[in-house]
């Protein structure tokens, strides 16, 4: 019964600073007792689907194929906050974890909701559900911590709400965001008494992490006026990164004229995004890959 167990917990939309920002006491004891790392660079763009499943599979979105929360493929089509694993292109450690005899657990994380290439884990709760409290989540990640070590999953890995939504809906610097931050500190909490009572932590390793930041947006980039007014037939998908599908690819050089005009955007030929982004899947990608920055979006707000 001593062989290592590691919970993976993510907290959507935490930004580097917001433990710093608000009193968060169980986030602080994590900090006390364990380590705090300085920084983690996300992955490009920094999104929900392509953050989870590079947690979920060590790598890059060019690699496992997740390029945005909404992309086209042209064999399986759209792509939209998928719940099927079979997107994925790189195997998520749930399932490396099981083909080595290491029984796993998820609760919500993105890639978790359906099996992989016929794989599946010991324990997963499906299908992802919204509303569900933080509460009902630590109550069954320490039922599964309880089981006896036979049954006991080595590898848990559970998405919370963290303050994504309040970020999105109500900026960084809202009320939202503290209010959803210490309710998620108050539910860390429980976790924390539950496993103190269990007496794991000689064997338990118990890992707190985000997949991105949050920053206020206002300023709108008309990237499918600036196509449309120049006669190229696109589909543009994407708000900080736009994958811009061209009707016909012949077009890219006249796409790349149109958008020369938005400012500040930057756009490139799939073959040409710089490889350090790590981008430029080669099915998945659109013809034309734009990118801007912070306050603008490729999406109109609100």
């Amino acid at each position: 019964g001593d062989r290592p167990t590691v919970v993976v917990l993510s907290w959507d939309g935490v930004r580097h600073d917001y433990p710093d920002r608000h009193e968060l006491p169980n986030l602080a004891r994590l900090e006390r007792d364990g380590v705090r790392a300085g920084r983690l660079v996300p992955v490009y763009p920094s999104n929900t689907f392509p953050g989870h499943v590079s947690l979920a599979t060590g790598t890059y979105p060019d690699v496992h194929g997740i390029i945005d929360n909404r992309f086209y493929d042209p064999q399986r089509g759209r792509y939209s906050y998928s719940a099927d694993a079979d997107w994925i292109e790189a195997e998520p450690l749930w399932i490396a974890a099981e083909r080595q005899g290491v029984p796993a657990a998820t609760y919500f994380w993105v890639g978790s909701e359906t099996d992989w290439q016929g794989q599946g884990t010991r324990y997963r709760i499906a299908p992802f559900d919204g509303d569900r409290p933080t509460s009902a989540k630590v109550d069954q990640l320490l039922e599964w911590l309880a089981l006896p070590p036979q049954d006991r999953p080595r590898l848990i890995m559970s998405y919370w709400g963290g303050a994504d939504g309040a970020g999105h809906d109500h900026g960084p610097d809202s009320d939202a965001v503290a209010e959803a931050l210490q309710s998620d500190d108050a539910q860390l909490g429980r976790l924390l008494a539950g496993m103190d009572a269990l007496d794991l932590w000689d064997r338990t390793t118990l890992i707190l992490v985000s997949d991105h930041g949050m920053t206020s947006w206002s300023r709108y980039l008309d990237l499918e006026g600036v196509l449309a007014d120049a006669g190229v037939d696109a589909t543009v998908v994407g708000s900080a990164v736009a994958q811009v599908y061209l009707a016909d690819p012949a077009e890219a050089s006249a796409a790349l004229q149109a958008i020369a005009a938005l400012d500040p955007a930057r756009a490139f030929r799939r073959e040409d995004v710089p490889p350090a982004w790590r981008l430029a899947h080669p099915r998945r990608s659109g013809d034309v890959v734009v990118v801007t920055e912070p306050p603008y979006s490729f999406t109109r707000p609100g």
